[in-house]
């Protein structure tokens, strides 16, 4: 038997997660989300939080070979040294979702630049007071969670045995850091269809002139620093600023810091349905994602499908699979004169379409999955 455990407070890549197994193997895997999710699936169990309903419901089961941690935090850390510790033969996977590495504190001065750095989270201070780190402990478990300590966080990153994600630079990059002997297992949630909602109604459009600047309020973004160079290249287009979700405090300053910028600017800031925001993205040419790691990979797909010129940050995991593959997307340093803006030519259109439909097609995403679920010992 299979388990998985996500910590999905929307819904969205458990349920996504759960059809697919339906189609592949419903029998052999339990789903368990230790969240009360805004979507909920009758095939996925349902915990508040890290409670003693939980851990009773964890020892009670029997013959688990394979345990999957869908995004990798404290919680998960401390289920999987406990299955570790009743069975060191079960076989441990770290489903990889960017925030569960990108975030640690050590990598926040390269992903933020001078404006962003203000509203970063800030780092994780280990503090010496050993009253203190008993009181935090206490806390944080009557809360149903485990409180974050750095060193061992890292450390648990050695009692995995596979990394699966879409990107290996991604997986190169925790073994590099680490110095895990965890194995590479290529795996994505979603197949092209299941991003391309009525991908029907996206083809046979013609793109707008837009430039859309980010997919969110996240400070990682760095948005400023792009729309100031768009400011000084004297862009004539029109900008789309999705802001609808994230860092509230964030969103304001950065409006408040463009506000008498001598741009068109659009800003999103109520929720869309995937469908109406797959529409609202026809008006976009151009789209430029300035963050150093993988982020925003629905809507990237999406906009390289429909045609439009997408610019990344050259340390995007992304950016290296994709320039890797040959589909043409262009690197945010490359903005340096408003030239740049010019679209894609017919044959690079096609070109990115195909790429992408061989990358992501259903029965490539399928065979991941099954490959991810008949994961076998590692040999340390």
């Amino acid at each position: 038997m299979n388990l998985h455990f996500f910590m999905d407070p929307f819904g969205h890549y458990s349920c996504h997660f759960a059809e697919r197994l339906r189609q592949i193997d419903s029998t052999n895997n339990l789903i368990v989300n230790i969240n009360e999710a805004k979507i909920n699936d009758p095939r996925i169990i349902y915990f508040k939080n890290y409670n003693h309903e939980l851990k009773n419901w964890i020892d009670e089961q029997k013959n688990i070979k394979r345990v999957y941690f869908h995004y990798h935090n404290p919680i998960f850390q401390e289920i999987n040294k406990k299955f570790k510790k009743k069975n060191p033969a079960i076989i441990s996977t770290w489903v990889f979702w960017g925030g569960d590495f990108y975030s640690l504190p050590e990598f926040n001065s390269a992903k933020y630049l001078k404006f962003s750095a203000q509203f970063s989270a800030g780092s994780y201070l280990q503090r010496s007071n050993k009253l203190r780190q008993i009181a935090v402990n206490i806390y944080y478990r009557s809360k149903g969670s485990v409180p974050y300590n750095h060193k061992k966080f890292i450390a648990s990153f050695q009692n995995i045995d596979y990394l699966a994600t879409t990107f290996e630079n991604d997986f190169d990059n925790v073994i590099r850091y680490s110095g895990s002997k965890m194995k590479f297992v290529k795996f994505s949630y979603a197949s092209l269809n299941q991003i391309l909602i009525n991908s029907d109604d996206l083809n046979h459009h013609e793109l707008g002139n837009k430039i859309m600047v980010g997919h969110s309020a996240d400070p990682g973004l760095n948005h400023f620093e792009i729309l100031s160079q768009l400011k000084d290249l004297k862009c004539p287009n029109d900008i789309l600023l999705p802001l609808n979700y994230g860092n509230q405090q964030y969103k304001k300053a950065l409006l408040d810091a463009v506000n008498h910028y001598s741009l068109s600017l659009e800003i999103l800031d109520q929720y869309l349905p995937i469908e109406e925001y797959n529409k609202k993205m026809l008006e976009v040419g151009f789209a430029i994602f300035n963050v150093n790691r993988q982020q925003a990979f629905g809507n990237i797909v999406t906009l390289v499908w429909m045609g439009a010129k997408v610019f990344l940050h050259e340390e995007s995991s992304i950016y290296v699979e994709f320039k890797k593959l040959g589909i043409a997307v262009f690197s945010v340093n490359e903005i340096q004169r408003i030239e740049i803006f010019t679209p894609l030519s017919i044959p690079e259109k096609e070109k990115n379409k195909q790429i992408l439909e061989s990358y992501l097609s259903s029965d490539v995403v399928n065979e991941m999955t099954r490959d991810l679920l008949q994961l076998h010992t590692v040999n340390r």
